[in-house]
C-alpha cells in the first residue's frame, strides 16, 4: 500500500508539473499577446497622431490658398479698376482731341489758305488715328491682362475647392 501511495504522489507531482508547466506556458503566451497588443496600440496612437499632423498641415495649406486666392481676386479687382479708370481717361482725352481739334478748325479757316487748313487738319486726323489705334491696343492687353487674372483666380478657386475635399475625406 505505501507503494501504492508513493507511486499516487509521483503521479500527483507530475501532473502538478503539468499544470504547472501549462500555467507558466500559458502566462508566457499571455504576456507575449499583451505585448503585441501594446505594440499594436501603440503603432495605432502614432499613425493617428501623424494623421492629425498632416491634417493640421493641410489645414494650413487650405488657409495659405485662401489667402492667395484672396490676394489674386483684390489684384484682379484692382487691375479691372485701372482699366476702367484709363478707358475713362482715353474717352475724356479723346474728346479733349476732337474739342481741340474743332477749336483749332476754326482758328486755322480764320488764320490760314484753305489748303494749308486741309493738310493740317487731315495730318491732325492721321495722328489722332494712330493715337487711337495706340489707346485701343493698350486697352486690347488690359482686356488680356484681366482674362489671365480671371483664369489664374478660376484655377486657385478650383484647388482651393479640391484642398477643401481633400481634407474633409
Amino acid at each position: 500500500m505505501a507503494d501504492d501511495y508513493v507511486s499516487q504522489l509521483r503521479a500527483a507531482d507530475d501532473k502538478a508539473k503539468q499544470v504547472a508547466s501549462a500555467h507558466y506556458t500559458s502566462q508566457a503566451e499571455a504576456r507575449h499577446e499583451n505585448d503585441a497588443l501594446r505594440s499594436n496600440v501603440s503603432a495605432l496612437t502614432d499613425a493617428q497622431q501623424k494623421s492629425l499632423h498632416e491634417r493640421g498641415a493641410l489645414a494650413s495649406n487650405v488657409t495659405q490658398l485662401q489667402v492667395d486666392a484672396s490676394t489674386a481676386n483684390a489684384g484682379h479687382e484692382h487691375t479691372s479698376m485701372l482699366n476702367q479708370r484709363q478707358a475713362q481717361t482715353i474717352s475724356q482725352l479723346n474728346q479733349q482731341i476732337q474739342h481741340t481739334s474743332s477749336q483749332v478748325s476754326v482758328r486755322f479757316s480764320a488764320m490760314v489758305e484753305r489748303s494749308v487748313y486741309e493738310d493740317a487738319l487731315e495730318a491732325h486726323n492721321a495722328e489722332a488715328k494712330t493715337t487711337k489705334v495706340t489707346h485701343d491696343h493698350h486697352i486690347a492687353e488690359l482686356i488680356e491682362d484681366i482674362g489671365s487674372l480671371k483664369a489664374e483666380n478660376a484655377r486657385l478657386s478650383n484647388d482651393i475647392l479640391w484642398h477643401q475635399d481633400y481634407c474633409q475625406r
